[in-house]
């Protein structure tokens, strides 16, 4: 049979002490839930089981939320000024303490009364619909925890437990391993899961808030059998070789710009979530007119045409797939020559070179005023440096002869004089 007893405490204060409330035994006490003051939730209520007033009181009158007319204690303190009682509560009962008319309303609960019991957490057999999220279906036994107002409106406690499973995620240029960890509120049997995982996995509910705060372990938990993921992803990556040639424009770089000059290779790659994924489908469009398609994992293409082009990527498995796309645009060709150069060793003008871009053949002839080839070369990159069998050649006036192609077909064919001119180094 519950007791209530109150003990007095003789101790001299110079100050007056604020009333307060503990409890002994495994608990704890929650403030933050509308109309109630405190609800104390206990890890299983005994005999020994005690919620303790300690403070200043002259008067204390304990009720019961089911009758606030007749009090189940009434207590009166001739020294005031060090008053302690206490009660032992039952379970999902509501307390009203009535010290010096301050009220307080509490609220009991045994959370024994309300453990979970988890039976299974089961996905669904439904591979073609697990893509982008999936279900599963929970049997357990999880409790409504509820508690009433001193009005006796009755409330629901949120149940939040932590949800977890394994997937992968694409990070900084490589596929990482990553844990979801995220709360469920139950009870409920359908869990939906909206970001299906990348890789096999296990999936476990563990909790709740209550049970963790409480301390006890282990904690009530529920793990699924290994889920043979379905679901992919990709991420079309583009790499192209860079080129650091001062005189081209709209040379390649990474990332690769928006426009890019001829010939611009590139090598594609996939990132898809491996082994689940297992046909590969490329697709390379040209001014929106398909040019041709691969099936190889990762791809590797020389653009030596100008135009707008749009790689399309396509992965899939028997029930899922991914789409990513890039958008890349050559350059029409140009070529311009200089008039004069200045190999003077000052590090400016130093060689006869071309500006252009978008080149797909080049080739370059000087010639001396008698017509004697002094030098040649086919990289357009490349130049003159002004030598001629080694040692510096004589200034003044030179004859080249250009023959270039661009990658849009245009014919740029050049002739004309070039000028030494040494100057002083400065």
């Amino acid at each position: 049979m519950k007791k209530i007893f109150f003990a007095f405490i003789f101790i001299f204060y110079t100050s007056t002490l604020f009333a307060q409330l503990t409890a002994n035994g495994v608990h704890k006490a929650y403030s933050n839930y509308p109309d109630i003051d405190l609800i104390y939730l206990f890890n299983g209520i005994t005999n020994s089981t005690e919620i303790v007033y300690q403070g200043y009181a002259s008067n204390i009158k304990l009720y019961k939320f089911d009758n606030l007319t007749t009090p189940i204690a009434t207590y009166s303190f001739t020294n005031p000024m060090t008053a302690s009682a206490s009660f032992s509560p039952d379970n999902a009962t509501g307390y009203l303490l009535d010290v010096d008319s301050t009220f307080t309303t509490i609220w009991v609960m045994d959370y024994k009364k309300y453990f979970p019991v988890f039976t299974s957490l089961t996905p669904e057999n439904s591979p073609e619909m697990q893509c982008s999220s999936l279900k599963l279906n929970l049997v357990a036994n999880v409790p409504l925890m509820q508690y009433k107002s001193v009005k006796g409106k009755t409330y629901n406690m949120e149940r939040l437990f932590n949800f977890t499973y394994n997937t992968k995620d694409w990070s900084n240029g490589s596929w990482k391993d990553k844990t979801l960890d995220y709360q469920l509120s139950l009870p409920k049997t359908d869990i939906y899961v909206t970001y299906a995982p990348l890789t096999d996995t296990k999936f476990n509910i563990v909790g709740d808030q209550f049970a963790n705060d409480l301390m006890i372990k282990p904690l009530p938990f529920v793990e699924s059998t290994l889920y043979s993921a379905v679901a992919i992803n990709c991420h079309l990556q583009s790499t192209s070789t860079v080129r650091a040639n001062d005189n081209e424009a709209d040379r390649p770089t990474n990332p690769i710009p928006a426009a890019v000059s001829a010939p611009f290779e590139v090598f594609f790659q996939s990132n898809a979530n491996k082994p689940l994924t297992s046909n590969f489908d490329w697709q390379y469009f040209k001014n929106n007119t398909i040019m041709f398609s691969r099936t190889d994992q990762d791809q590797r293409y020389t653009f030596v045409e100008s135009g707008t082009y749009k790689v399309i990527l396509k992965v899939s498995n028997k029930y899922c797939s991914c789409t990513d796309s890039v958008n890349i645009r050559v350059t029409s060709s140009d070529l311009q020559v200089p008039y004069v150069f200045t190999p003077n060793g000052d590090g400016m003008n130093d060689e006869f070179r071309v500006a252009y871009k978008s080149l797909v053949s080049f080739k370059c002839w000087v010639f001396n005023r008698w017509g004697q080839k002094v030098y040649s070369w086919t990289d357009p990159s490349k130049g003159w440096d002004g030598t001629f069998n080694g040692q510096p050649a004589t200034p003044g006036a030179y004859y080249y002869i250009i023959e270039a192609t661009g990658a849009d077909g245009e014919n740029l064919n050049k002739k004309g004089n070039i000028n030494l001119l040494r100057g002083k180094k400065k």
